[in-house]
């Protein structure tokens, strides 16, 4: 009990490494208390505020997200549930960004294969966020600038196929149908 409240005055108080450790403590050690689930969304909740802008180091988001994972695992129950899976999004979509933007840089600085990776990260790890399609798409603007024709076409079937009713979709369509006229006049 005095645990909880203990953890929760670190927190309104914005000692949120200190909430952090605090609300992790009452969790390992009173793991049968009323508290623990309030506590693990709280221990959530504390990396999420620490997580910081985009462009720094991401440990604070990556653990955000590992935690509101473990509450979605143990209490899926809890009213918190929809708040920590919009959490889980947003934390995601800030991940994907990095990822999107490092492969921006690459392609910018002509470290094409770094960029691919990148890439490839945002639309195989992160596929549910806004960034996949995106990543996707100019991933396949830089195989035709490599001129890699049979990669980008590998890649603009995968495009139609995950995302079908993106708004570069008919751009896509056109696209496929000039590659494979290209292709097989090639021949």
């Amino acid at each position: 009990n005095a645990q909880y409240y203990l953890a929760m005055s670190r927190f309104k108080r914005g000692e949120l490494i200190l909430a952090a450790f605090e609300f992790s403590k009452l969790i390992k050690n009173m793991p049968v208390s009323e508290f623990v689930p309030q506590a693990q969304f709280m221990l959530a909740e504390s990396y999420y505020e620490l997580s910081p802008n985009y462009t720094l180091d991401q440990k604070y988001t990556k653990k955000a997200i590992e935690e509101y994972q473990a509450f979605l695992d143990f209490f899926p129950a809890n009213t918190n549930v929809a708040e920590a899976e919009k959490k889980i999004r947003e934390l995601n979509d800030k991940l994907a960004l990095k990822e999107y933007n490092n492969a921006l840089i690459y392609e910018k600085l002509e470290y094409y294969t770094a960029a691919t990776r990148y890439y490839d990260s945002v639309v195989e790890v992160y596929h549910d966020t806004q960034y996949a399609p995106m990543a996707l798409y100019n991933k396949i603007s830089l195989l035709r600038s490599r001129e890699k024709t049979r990669d980008a076409l590998d890649e603009i079937s995968k495009f139609l196929q995950r995302y079908p009713n993106d708004q570069r979709a008919k751009e896509m369509e056109s696209l496929k149908t000039s590659l494979e006229n290209l292709l097989s006049a090639s021949k």
